[in-house]
């Protein structure tokens, strides 16, 4: 029998295997409701306004449009619901995912029991993520840390301004600076964390690698 306040859970994935498993899973509780299931993120949009959930289950790799642009769509019209990234990845998407307002991250292949766990978690206001996203998060507050106490002020604004893809003029233009001063200081972030790359510099400061 369904508890009179049960969480109502939407799924969003192409998988038709996955999404019976889910369907399945959440059956089997008395706490928990399903309330719809869709196989792209055009779809959801639309039937998740229509009928809000408390909790969404979330493929990222959706046909169309991603679920991570999904997320931010309709964390844009409905704030108080939560959303639970479900996904095989493992790399910097799971921040992209976090910084599109992501609740949670389970990996697909984590045991089915922790899924049931992390809906509970986030229709409570909690976090929650497989034990490997989780390490990973630390770890890049961690090397966030690191990075803020080795770069000197320049070097940060520099990033700051790589990060949002500007190029070596803009940099110049913007902080004042000679394109072979930039270059410089350039170089000396890549030394100070021992990276090889514009891209890899931006991701380590920003805590991603």
């Amino acid at each position: 029998m369904m508890e009179k306040n049960s969480i109502r859970v939407s799924i969003v994935d192409d998988e038709l295997e996955i999404t019976e498993l889910l369907k399945d899973l959440i059956s089997g509780e008395p706490d928990m409701e399903l309330t719809s299931s869709f196989s792209n993120a055009e779809d959801a949009i639309q039937g998740i306004q229509a009928n809000p959930p408390d909790v969404v289950i979330m493929d990222i790799g959706l046909p169309g449009e991603s679920g991570i642009a999904c997320v931010v769509r309709l964390k844009q019209v409905l704030p108080n619901v939560a959303f639970l990234m479900y996904t095989i990845w493992e790399n910097e998407r799971v921040f992209e995912a976090l910084e599109a307002g992501a609740d949670g991250y389970i990996l697909k292949k984590e045991e089915t029991s922790l899924v049931l766990h992390a809906i509970r978690d986030v229709h409570q206001g909690l976090s929650a993520a497989s034990p490997y996203i989780a390490r990973k998060i630390f770890d890049s507050f961690r090397t966030k840390k690191k990075a803020d106490e080795t770069l000197t002020p320049t070097e940060k604004e520099v990033l700051e301004i790589l990060a949002k893809g500007k190029m070596y003029k803009e940099l110049s233009s913007e902080l004042g600076l000679s394109e072979p001063r930039i270059k410089r200081i350039i170089h000396g972030i890549y030394s100070k964390l021992q990276v090889n790359s514009r891209m890899e510099a931006v991701n380590k400061y920003l805590g991603r690698l």
